[in-house]
């Protein structure tokens, strides 16, 4: 892992943890922020992914990158339809059960492969329910 990668991911994630706050605020309703959110992200990306296209898809799963993106998709499109009428404070809720939610996928799939749970991975799930909790409770 290089330093670079580090500060590529810190930006995915500032960049990841700000848009949802600010489509909230945008005035668009659930579905249809889905659509342009994916609309000016597609005309966004369309520039890197053909200045990089080499010609070839050689070796690509069709099957598994449509599933990706189906997946996806049901992502963005529950996650806008949670942060559709939700006030600026309950989008920060969701954003913050979401991140965690997401975070905890790859961790299941790392204890899966290796077949046990260690005991500072288990550490790390019931950190992060804590975490969901002490984070979604507001100063209660």
């Amino acid at each position: 892992m290089t330093v670079w990668q580090i500060v590529r991911v810190i930006v995915a994630g500032l960049a990841w943890g700000t848009w949802p706050l600010m489509m909230n605020r945008s005035g668009l309703k659930g579905n249809i922020f889905s659509a342009v959110f994916s609309l000016v992200c597609f005309a966004s990306v369309l520039p890197f992914a053909l200045y990089a296209f080499d010609g070839s898809f050689a070796g690509v799963s069709w099957p598994l990158a449509v599933a990706a993106g189906l997946v996806g998709a049901a992502g963005l499109l529950s996650f806008n339809g949670a942060l559709d009428k939700a006030s600026l404070q309950d989008a920060s809720t969701l954003l913050i059960i979401m991140v965690v939610t997401q975070v905890t996928v790859p961790a299941v799939c790392q204890i899966v492969k290796s077949g046990h749970l260690s005991f500072t991975r288990g550490a790390g799930f019931v950190t992060a329910i804590v975490t969901v909790l002490l984070l979604t409770r507001g100063g209660e």
